[in-house]
């Protein structure tokens, strides 16, 4: 229905602050799952002389990020994706050189698939400072994933100007990013994105009936990336409650996978987000559980950011797509009934 991207709908104002931020410190993009913090984040990179993206997943390992980050620079260097020398260009050797110095071999050496053996974030980007068009802008996508120690270095490099950063996170993480103790604290600016309100979706999306919008950003929290997502499954006369239908019924096989995942993260995760999915309070999910014990399941599950809290003592599925497919999945037969007795032998 539309090729519109979750950037055009944030205010031209906001976008221009966070691009102006870049040049100062490193900028935290806070926002909930779906709401498309990570497309304002490309649009940076889309900017960049050496744009290098990084997605780490949850329990992420520095080395292989490293790794992805090596890989990226280098092929912007104008190696081919593999970081074969063969068939490079003679400027895009001296490039490597100027950029890797003695370690130009290693550094290709990791593009090919190689270990890091050891290398720092430091070591990955090179030499850039002697060239600022050749500063990296590194944009991390679910910051909180990375490893502390990561986190630590990316602060140092951008104040010493080795790096350009942008990060995306949730509002539940900001204590590990920017508490007193925290990599960050005192060292970013953190913006907060809301969700575009009716009238800003209504005037990129001319001719939808209002009455259908309203109902469809109620389901969809009004996130622009859940909400265009739902838009990419209407077609010739659908409405949008059919694209709604269509694209909660693609979920179905994450809703599978979300179920198999919290059953290796705490055994009574897989009741707690059928609880939540449905709307109904956690702590009484599971009769005869210990508070405690429920208090650290939903933790994991928000650490996976399965989970949010939108106020104390509320939670909710953080993906509203998923919430439903897996309320889909819930009410279907075979699925048995979870209680703390069924978990004393594991939990």
């Amino acid at each position: 229905m539309t090729a519109l991207q979750p950037r055009e709908l944030v205010d031209p104002a906001v976008r221009e602050w966070i691009h102006a931020s870049l040049d100062q410190r490193p900028v935290l993009l806070i926002a909930p799952v779906g709401a498309g913090a990570e497309d304002l984040a490309r649009a940076e990179l889309e900017r960049a002389e050496q744009p290098v993206w990084l997605e780490p997943t949850v329990g992420a390992d520095s080395q292989q990020l490293i790794a992805a980050t090596v890989t990226q620079i280098i092929a912007r260097l104008g190696f081919a994706g593999s970081g074969a020398m063969d068939g490079a260009s003679p400027r895009a050797r001296t490039r490597l050189v100027e950029r890797y110095g003695a370690s130009a071999a290693d550094a290709l050496a990791i593009a090919q698939g190689n270990p890091t053996r050891g290398w720092t974030l430091a070591d990955a980007i090179g030499r850039p400072e002697d060239d600022p068009e050749a500063v990296p802008t590194i944009a991390v996508a679910s910051a909180h994933r990375l490893p502390e120690p990561m986190l630590w270095e990316l602060r140092d490099l951008a104040n010493r100007g080795r790096v350009t950063t942008i990060l995306t996170s949730h509002r539940e993480h900001l204590e590990r990013l920017t508490g007193m103790r925290a990599p960050l604290y005192g060292d970013a600016t953190t913006i907060e994105l809301f969700p575009p309100d009716a009238r800003a979706w209504a005037d990129h999306l001319p001719g939808t009936p209002l009455a259908e919008l309203d109902w469809l950003l109620t389901r969809t929290r009004a996130r622009a990336a859940t909400t265009l997502e739902v838009l990419a499954y209407t077609s010739g006369e659908s409405s949008l409650a059919d694209a709604w239908q269509r694209a909660v019924s693609a979920r179905a096989p994450e809703a599978e996978i979300v179920l198999n995942l919290a059953s290796g993260l705490h055994p009574y995760a897989p009741a707690l987000l059928g609880a939540i999915a449905r709307g109904r309070p956690p702590y009484a999910a599971i009769p005869g559980a210990a508070s405690q014990r429920i208090a650290r399941a939903l933790a994991k599950l928000r650490d996976m950011d399965l989970v949010e809290q939108p106020q104390p003592r509320t939670w909710q599925i953080a993906d509203p797509l998923l919430e439903h497919a897996l309320k889909a999945r819930l009410s279907q037969p075979a699925v048995p009934s979870l209680t703390a007795r069924s978990y004393a032998a594991v939990a």
